[in-house]
């Protein structure tokens, strides 16, 4: 049954929380973590929430992961040859 005080995320908020996701589980496993299960249950949202963004994992990463010189943990990490 879903949570009646849980709020529905939309825009910035989410794009953020989706973004976070990737970083960290880029940061806590490499790149080999990132599915789009894993980025959907670390960000509270659902796989077809994903999907209607992105059309695939590697638009996914291309898209949100890190930049090569950001200073957080998965800095410098190549995430697609």
């Amino acid at each position: 049954m879903p949570n009646p005080r849980a709020t529905r995320r939309r825009g910035q908020a989410l794009e953020q929380a989706i973004r976070d996701a990737v970083v960290e589980l880029l940061a806590e496993n490499g790149v080999g973590a990132i599915t789009m299960q894993a980025v959907a249950t670390r960000a509270q949202t659902s796989k077809p929430v994903l999907y209607r963004r992105w059309p695939d994992r590697e638009a996914l990463l291309r898209d949100l992961g890190p930049p090569r010189d950001a200073g957080h943990p998965a800095r410098g990490h190549r995430l697609l040859p």
